[in-house]
């Protein structure tokens, strides 16, 4: 897995205002380049600081699927998240990568769009706690100290661990 800089993934600096329009085309020009650069690794991993609230992004290149890992996920009838400026930066970037760079040994359609679950079951932050950051980092952990295979793992194999590992809580000293 690949960790991307989080400096230029936050909902302050993306969105469909002109006024951020340079932001994120450059966003969009740093991701296609990281994606390309890391595109023999299973999982592109991004923070993304949404206005405060820090959610780990898990780009899975060679499935075409994008997982967000949000510490404090929505509840019942709550509203989803915007998560629209990310998402569109995720799709530019992907899409300029296998379509105009010819990104190989994928074995989906070069016109396929990403799938994005926004509400994957994670470790989830006690309700108002400012641990987000610490729990976004700790996804990441987990992810490079269990999957450590000699082959890539399966989507469904990070999945299943996931949702096995998702009702745990942890604990501050």
């Amino acid at each position: 897995m690949a960790v991307a800089d989080f400096l230029l993934f936050n909902a302050t600096l993306l969105g469909p205002d002109p006024l951020l329009a340079e932001s994120t085309r450059l966003a969009i020009e740093y991701l296609t380049q990281f994606i390309l650069k890391h595109r023999d690794r299973h999982f592109v991993m991004i923070f993304y600081d949404l206005h405060g609230h820090w959610v780990t992004i898990a780009i899975c290149l060679d499935m075409g699927r994008v997982t967000y890992f949000d510490p404090l996920r929505r509840k019942g009838n709550e509203p989803q998240r915007d998560f629209g400026p990310i998402k569109y930066v995720i799709d530019s970037a992907y899409r300029d990568a296998v379509k105009w760079y010819g990104m190989s040994g994928f074995s989906r359609s070069p016109n396929a769009l990403l799938r994005h679950n926004f509400n994957f079951p994670c470790e989830q932050q006690h309700e108002g706690s400012v641990y987000c950051g610490y729990y976004c980092a700790h996804t990441i952990q987990q992810m490079i100290n269990d999957f450590k295979p000699k082959g890539k793992k399966t989507f469904e194999k990070v999945r299943n661990w996931f949702l096995a590992n998702a009702g745990t809580t942890l604990k501050f000293s």
